[in-house]
């Protein structure tokens, strides 16, 4: 499934987009990108998603999506009783 953002659409990495022509403003983002991002994708370690140009198929960015948990203890007590949060044992999360 691609979400339309003209000139861009967002879909899940596939191998036919080209990873090795991205470059971004950092060396680490791109070579996470390159070398590790569809293995991870691949073992479900994580989601990623690609920023393609609709008009070239070229690559323009990306993001990931992977899997937490948070330790309840570790909440601010504030925190806890507005969202009803359980006090102890582990809480989902994504980042």
């Amino acid at each position: 499934m691609a979400i339309e953002v003209s000139p861009f659409k967002i879909e899940p990495l596939d191998r036919h987009h080209d990873r090795a022509a991205f470059t971004c403003e950092s060396e680490a983002q791109t070579d996470y990108f390159h070398k590790t991002a569809k293995q991870h994708d691949v073992s479900g370690m994580s989601a990623v998603f690609v920023l393609v140009e609709t008009a070239t198929g070229r690559v323009a960015g990306y993001y990931t999506l992977s899997m937490h948990s948070i330790d309840a203890g570790e909440v601010p007590p504030q925190l806890q009783k507005t969202h009803k949060l359980p006090k102890g044992g582990a809480l989902p999360a994504v980042s």
